[in-house]
């Protein structure tokens, strides 16, 4: 582990970038003292401290729990790291400072593709589910597929704790995820993938969903039986160019330049609005979204009104961002794939509202 040098921001603030040393991070959680845990994808964890300095190592295969099987989804409850892995359906929170596990909490059925929210002193997982029933595609009509569900699950030091009862919503998706290739080969979620999850929670809680084909974002609080629209805008989507498709279907082609899985493949028209969402203890909302020139967040408060906003710098798309106490965290890799932790303070700028971003530089 290497700390590198620090850039202050806004009174004494000092923001980090993290060395991993590695090349497989599949996620990460920062506990509130600034303790960082790392799935480095060889089944256990890396615990690292504010310094930079590597603390311990968890779950190595023949200690503790006995080792994970992964990928992990990792929170944070007070000074307790829960880690869920659906791969041997468990649930084991640890000890922050010792790393001892306090317990193995067996999951049934197996809890899978988990998104874990920590918000304050709560812990939340946001887990889908198929509800059997059908939907019509907005973008091929005629053609029907299984709707999906979101639902809250509390976590609490002892496991899961019961959904809460109404707090889901039926996952809002459109063009780029409907068109696929009749055989199901390829989606186009592979050329255009989400960033992270389109779904989290806000204090209270209250679950929000966004699409990724128009900035719209509804909110559902438990006990109500519909979701309200947090925010909508119409403006103009940004037209998947030649360019643009080229770019990135050019690992699904062969030599004659033909899409491996056949050519019925529907190019979409725009290229996807939202690419990923969460929420914060302060009760804000972080959502990517793409621009003419890249990426970047918009912060909005609760109501969804407009914080501000910033350009996201490049990181690694394979790994989800994280947000904590108004910082921004996210892993980048260097020339040789090693990767890094950075840490972003945001702040406002000439108090136009308008986000700026300052990490550390090299």
């Amino acid at each position: 582990m290497l700390l590198r040098s620090c850039r202050q921001l806004f009174s004494s603030t000092c923001y980090t970038e993290v060395v991993i040393g590695g090349t497989g991070v599949r996620s990460f959680a920062i506990s509130p003292a600034g303790i960082i845990v790392v799935d480095d994808g060889e089944r256990h964890l890396r615990v690292i401290a504010p310094d930079g300095s590597l603390l311990r190592t968890i779950g190595r295969a023949g200690e503790g729990p006995g080792g994970f099987a992964g990928p992990l989804q990792l929170g944070w409850l007070h000074d307790t790291l829960v880690v869920v892995d659906p791969g041997v359906a468990r649930v084991t929170p640890f000890r922050e400072i010792t790393g001892d596990h306090l317990a193995i909490v067996p999951t049934a059925p197996p809890l899978s593709a988990w998104v874990m929210v920590t918000l304050a002193d709560r812990l939340y997982g946001i887990s889908p589910t198929w509800t059997g029933g059908m939907r019509e595609t907005p973008s091929m009509p005629g053609r029907r597929v299984r709707a999906l569900m979101s639902t809250v699950i509390p976590i609490t030091a002892r496991g899961p704790a019961p959904r809460i009862p109404l707090l889901s919503n039926s996952l809002i998706t459109g063009d780029g995820f409907d068109c696929e290739h009749p055989d199901g080969s390829v989606d186009v979620t592979a050329f255009f993938p989400d960033h992270g999850p389109l779904v989290t929670v806000l204090p209270g809680p209250r679950l929000v969903t966004a699409t990724r084909d128009s900035l719209l974002l509804t909110v559902r609080a438990p006990g109500i039986a519909t979701p309200v629209t947090l925010i909508r805008d119409r403006s103009p989507r940004l037209p998947v160019t030649d360019r643009v498709w080229d770019s990135v279907t050019a690992p699904w082609r062969d030599a004659g330049g033909r899409l491996r899985c056949g050519t019925a493949l529907r190019r979409p028209a725009f290229v996807p609005v939202v690419r990923a969402l969460q929420g914060d203890g302060q009760g804000r909302l972080w959502v990517e979204v793409s621009t003419a020139d890249g990426m970047e967040v918009l912060v909005l408060d609760g109501t969804g009104r407009g914080i501000g906003r910033f350009p996201m710098p490049e990181h690694d798309l394979d790994v989800r961002w994280q947000v904590r106490d108004g910082i921004l965290y996210l892993v980048t890799a260097d020339g040789d794939g090693l990767q890094q932790i950075r840490s972003y303070g945001v702040g406002v700028a000439g108090g136009r509202g308008r986000l700026e971003v300052v990490g550390s530089k090299d």
